[in-house]
């Protein structure tokens, strides 16, 4: 064998590094890329210097389409990806392309490096080679100039399908801006899909899903702490989120309340489906799951038409505002509502201060996300009452509601009230005032003026009714327990028990005089326990002691428990199935849960031809040993006590039949 000598091996070990550095799949160079270093291969990424981003070139699952784009390093899941440059202009896995800092304009492009054709570029209008792009610790991907630190472009201001704490949605009026999310065709194609999410431009903003250039959901307006129509923001409900209006700027901002966070991952993600789903996981060993994921057929956009409620809990979801009919019954009753619904009665607009009959007035429907097309009203003061009154004068003011945070929104008769729903708890949601014609207002509230008359006269109504209701109790129990006293119980052994057509009474007396539900007075139990006999006592628990025929089953006799009225023959055709009733029956009372059969259990053992099932176990209370060791400490020394058990109750999980 030849010795190397040290200057060989040194060699010999650097071609072994070069050799597999250059098998391996991919290896990361640095956070930065400029125009002087090298293009970024498929073989290279870069790093966040947090080691919780990195930017590289990937294959969607089943794909073998190559983009470039940014994930959760080491986080292999489908959702690991937060963005991606060429959605729309994918790559063949067969070419080698690259990334690099271009020399000539500084923008950072995409290359193929078969015709050097661009596949995609920041495409600024700058004219320097001083550009360098950074991978922030954040996820963000940014463009800078390298002498002045200004930030020329960044990834968060050309959102994918999935926003990002420190990122923005929103808009800019005066740049024309608009940030929002665009979702994936599909879970393993990032071209850009059906459904884009954004914050609308209206006042008070409100987030929507769209389906193209059409509304799909939407959440309902911002009232400074939260989205009106999400009910899972409820009243205690401490939102993660904030939206920012800066008038001066032209600008409405939503973003993370908290910003960045070492510990925690979270984001927002716009599934292909459409849906909203706000995830979070632990940085490290953690994994995603959503707190959030919208939505059910309510959050559809205008599913129950003009004038329309939808509430989710109730079958079918739809129904028309009190005062109005379906357009079609025909199409209602067939479960298509986007024909919405219809007055039953004309309005008298602007004819509200006569004192007529007629007079048009307001319903109102509560707990709901209000409907779209709502107008914001400066003027419209700081209570319900100012709202009401500006819309009663109001000719083409057709609706309104005051939400606190908000103000005074109303609707007018240019519109329709389309997308209202209906929440199920009296957690969040706000009142819904209505115009209907004076022909309806007997059948609904009363204008807000007059809500404290109707309110006095229905607490008045209530409370009589309880004490009526109150009194025939109380005369109710008087005459029963007169009724008890007249059947003072005898002590005397010598009464007869009688059983009479499955009924419990007197020896001698008339069946026209036994109560409907039956009750067991002193001796009639005195009889049965044969002078509460300690041999037939099971124990004794919250409700006192316990008296059974367990001695019965033990030997084999459980035949004996079976009532004789049913007759002998009865009995002797249909034993094995009273045993099984009486065995099961045991199985049920078991001290333990684990020993005792579930409801599903039970209908399985009573219907199944072979009945193989576990012999009841003897109840620990009739004075068993506990098998539960307590051990107790005393001046250092440690001793064992075994204890008998007394059963005071025992608990039981209830499941469905």
């Amino acid at each position: 064998m030849v010795a190397l000598s040290s200057s060989s091996s040194s060699l010999t070990l650097t071609l072994l590094f070069v050799v597999l550095l250059c098998c391996s799949s991919t290896y990361a160079v640095s956070n930065n890329l400029t125009s002087s270093s090298q293009p970024l291969s498929p073989k290279q990424t870069l790093v966040s210097t947090n080691q919780f981003f990195e930017l590289g070139f990937f294959n969607p699952t089943n794909s073998s389409n190559l983009y470039l784009g940014i994930w959760y390093k080491e986080d292999s899941s489908p959702h690991s990806v937060v963005w991606v440059a060429n959605r729309e202009t994918p790559l063949s896995s067969l070419t080698s392309p690259f990334l690099q800092i271009s020399f000539i304009n500084g923008n950072l492009e995409l290359l193929s490096s078969q015709n050097s054709f661009v596949i995609w570029s920041t495409e600024l209008d700058i004219s320097s080679n001083t550009t360098q792009a950074i991978l922030l610790n954040n996820g963000n991907l940014v463009l800078t100039d390298s002498i002045s630190g200004s930030v020329l472009w960044q990834s968060f201001h050309n959102l994918g399908d999935t926003f990002l704490p420190s990122s923005v949605l929103g808009f800019n009026l005066k740049t024309g801006e608009n940030y929002k999310l665009i979702s994936w065709k599909s879970e393993t194609d990032p071209s850009p899909g059906n459904f884009s999410f954004g914050i609308a431009k209206k006042t008070p903003p409100e987030a929507v899903i769209w389906i193209g250039s059409e509304i799909y959901s939407r959440s309902g307006p911002w009232d400074k702490l939260k989205f009106t129509g999400v009910p899972e923001m409820g009243s205690s409900y401490k939102s993660p989120y904030n939206l920012v209006e800066d008038v001066e700027e032209g600008t409405t901002y939503l973003y993370f309340n908290n910003g960045y966070n070492d510990s925690v991952a979270s984001k927002v993600l716009l599934s292909p489906e459409g849906m909203v789903i706000i995830m979070f996981k632990d940085r490290v060993g953690g994994y995603w799951y959503a707190s959030y994921q919208g939505q059910n057929n309510c959050d559809r956009y205008g599913i129950c038409g003009p004038f329309g409620v939808c509430k989710i809990t109730e079958s079918p979801i739809c129904k028309c505002l009190e005062g109005f009919k379906p357009k079609s019954m025909e199409e209602w009753s067939q479960g298509n509502w986007s024909g919405g619904c219809v007055r039953e009665s004309e309005l008298n607009l602007c004819h509200n201060n006569n004192g007529d009959q007629n007079d048009d007035v307001f319903g109102v429907i509560g707990e709901v996300c209000v409907p779209d097309f709502y107008e914001y009203m400066e003027n419209g003061g700081n209570s319900i009452d100012s709202c009401h009154k500006l819309c009663l004068n109001n000719c083409s003011c057709i609706a309104y509601s005051f939400i606190n945070g908000i103000g005074c929104l109303v609707w007018s008769d240019s519109n329709t009230l389309l997308d209202i729903t209906q929440f199920e708890s009296n957690t969040t949601g706000d009142d819904l005032f209505f115009r209907l014609s004076g022909f309806e207002s007997q059948l609904l509230l009363q204008q807000p003026g007059h809500n404290d008359n109707k309110i006095k006269i229905m607490v008045g109504v209530v409370v009589a009714i309880s004490g009526v209701v109150l009194l025939v109790v109380v005369v109710f129990c008087l005459q029963r327990r007169k009724n008890g006293n007249k059947r003072k119980a005898s002590i005397a052994m010598n009464n007869d028990l009688i059983w009479t057509s499955g009924k419990l009474k007197r020896g001698g007396g008339d069946d026209h005089d036994q109560p409907e539900l039956h009750f067991f007075d002193l001796d009639s139990v005195v009889m049965a326990t044969n002078r509460f006999s300690i041999a037939n006592k099971l124990g004794q628990g919250g409700f006192g002691p316990v008296y059974k025929a367990w001695q019965l089953w033990s030997e084999s006799r459980g035949i004996k428990l079976v009532d004789e009225a049913l007759g002998e023959s009865c009995i002797n055709e249909s034993s094995k199935t009273m045993m099984r009733c009486i065995h099961i029956g045991l199985l049920c009372v078991q001290d333990f849960a684990s020993d005792r059969p579930s409801m599903a259990q039970v209908a399985s053992m009573l219907t199944n031809q072979i009945f193989d099932q576990p012999q009841p176990k003897q109840p620990i209370f009739t004075f068993q040993p506990s098998t539960t060791t307590i051990t107790t400490h005393n001046s250092g020394t440690a001793t064992s006590s075994s204890t008998n058990t007394r059963c005071s109750a025992t608990m039981t999980m209830v499941e469905p039949r």
